[in-house]
């Protein structure tokens, strides 16, 4: 019975963790190569317009992903602990390490995630210049 529960639990997670969705292009961010190259094949289905608003949206989730390090440094600090070193730090602050949260997500799930309901959605694109 608990194997049944634990197998199912692994299906309901990787089902979560990957989407319903065969075939969208999902954020890899394994390391900094497959993040952008799982980026670029995002991108690839992608209007001009859902592009530049894509990027707001990764520039926004990678700066709450700083924030919430950030904190954990500052807290770390607070409590006496040895300050992160040179190396820590940039392991910690590195591009995959920002957007690990966005890992496995596609164009439409980050776009939510960055316009959900506490956030302002991104800039309207610029008129067309005549």
């Amino acid at each position: 019975m608990v194997a049944k529960l634990v197998s199912l639990a692994v299906v309901v997670s990787a089902v979560s963790a990957f989407g319903c969705t065969p075939g969208v292009p999902r954020l890899d961010c394994t390391s900094a190569d497959t993040m952008r190259a799982s980026l670029e094949e995002m991108k690839k289905s992608l209007s001009e317009d859902e592009k530049k608003q894509l990027n707001v949206a990764l520039v926004k989730e990678a700066q709450s992903g700083i924030t919430a390090m950030a904190k954990e440094f500052s807290s770390a600090a607070k409590v006496g602990q040895q300050p992160p070193s040179i190396d820590e730090f940039r392991a910690k602050f590195d591009a995959t390490s920002v957007v690990k949260h966005l890992h496995g997500k596609s164009a439409k799930e980050i776009l939510a995630l960055a316009n959900g309901p506490n956030s302002s959605p991104p800039p309207p694109p610029p008129p067309p210049a005549q």
